[in-house]
């Protein structure tokens, strides 16, 4: 950047506008390498500095924080580009801003069993939330205002400021903060419920700018409920020959696999034209609910002995799982209809033309042979135009 604005004045380009900005950038850009770049480098240096033995009690929250900020505040400078840069990185900053507030979710489901009588832990996690929510109010307060130049940045403007409006009436962000303070509380299942509405919200806005996102997504959730299916009927079978850590370690990995989904909503099929009664929605909040009351009943059959009521609550689990992947595949096709439908359209159409093609070579060959049957002439030239 200091190089560019000097470039500019050597050559006696006097843009005062356009330089200010630069140097504004080239500013803005060091502070994010001092402040953030540099200080992540640090504190993972600090870790990979001492030997996994020692190693075993050190925290990496701070350095992964401080990677996720300096990831953060370049997006902010994204948005200075333009509407359709802000959009994508807008986005993605939501999709991963899901990501986060799932992790957090499941620390919060787990905090009970994980930090039991450690106050300190809650505090940090309520910390944790505190942080995602401050980013999330100033992610949505960030985006570009009075800069539309064509039409197409207009429509995109609209577009940005009507996701912004929705996520700030959805309360977003206040959901984040009510859930940080739940949780010092021990008043995980409050809790946990916010910060599940919250990350509904900002997937709702991320497919909203992002095209193609919500497909992207279905598909990961199909696969990973495909994936715990397939984990929970090779637990049932071969759970007898494992030892109990080794099943419990297994089931407890299913379940965060489980947790740190970011499922999209899933709305009720349209009514057909003699439905009397309009069609219920999906019940992926009941098979999700099920499958997770089987899990922990098979945690807690495993550590009482019993493998054999334990393989029964994995068939329950893999039951619902294999439920779950039904509807988001079904969802997946439901949303690729209208492409589906055009594609046959200009295949039809495709074919209709090759058809008429065929149809005037064939009406041609026709008028040639009776041509050649009136003049009584050897039709032999006409097998190769047949052909």
């Amino acid at each position: 950047m200091n190089d560019l604005v000097e470039d500019l004045a050597a050559n006696n380009i006097s843009d005062t506008e356009q330089s200010t900005l630069l140097v504004q950038l080239s500013s803005d850009l060091q502070a994010i390498a001092d402040e953030h770049v540099g200080r992540a480098a640090s504190m993972l240096r600090e870790l990979t500095a001492v030997s996994d033995k020692e190693n075993s009690g050190r925290d990496p929250a701070l350095a992964i924080h401080m990677v996720n900020s300096a990831a953060r505040e370049l997006a902010l400078l994204v948005f200075q580009l333009g509407f359709n840069d802000a959009a994508d990185v807008m986005a993605r900053e939501l999709h991963a801003t899901a990501q986060t507030q799932a992790a957090l979710r499941f620390r919060t489901i787990r905090q009970e069993e994980l930090n039991r009588g450690n106050r300190a832990g809650n505090e940090e996690l309520a910390k944790a939330q505190t942080r995602l929510a401050a980013w999330c109010t100033r992610l949505l307060s960030a985006t570009p205002r009075n800069k539309e130049s064509t039409s197409t940045d207009a429509l995109m403007a609209f577009n940005l400021s009507h996701m912004v409006n929705g996520l700030l009436r959805s309360g977003a962000d206040a959901k984040m903060r009510e859930a940080a303070a739940l949780i010092p509380k021990a008043d995980s299942e409050k809790a946990a419920r916010l910060q599940e509405e919250v990350i509904a919200s900002l997937l709702r806005a991320e497919f909203r700018l992002r095209r193609g996102a919500e497909y992207e997504a279905l598909t990961t959730v199909r696969d990973l409920f495909a994936g715990l299916a397939a984990g929970q009927s090779k637990l049932r079978k071969e759970g007898a020959d494992m030892s109990a850590d080794d099943l419990v370690q297994s089931q407890l990995d299913f379940q965060r696999k489980l947790h740190l989904r970011l499922m999209p909503e899933v709305p009720a099929s349209k009514p057909k034209l003699y439905d009397v009664v309009a069609p219920a929605a999906p019940p992926v909040d009941d098979l999700l609910a099920a499958a997770e009351q089987a899990m922990q009943a098979a945690l807690a059959q495993i550590e009482v002995g019993n493998r054999e009521a334990a393989a029964g609550r994995h068939q329950q689990a893999q039951a619902a799982f294999e439920k779950l992947a039904d509807i988001a595949n079904l969802r997946m096709v439901t949303l690729t209809k209208r492409a589906r439908m055009k594609a046959a359209v200009t295949i039809s159409e495709k074919q209709a033309a090759q058809l008429l093609t065929f149809e005037e070579r064939l009406i041609a060959l026709l008028e040639q042979t009776e041509d050649a049957a009136d003049d009584e002439t050897n039709t032999a030239f006409l097998v190769t135009r047949n052909q």
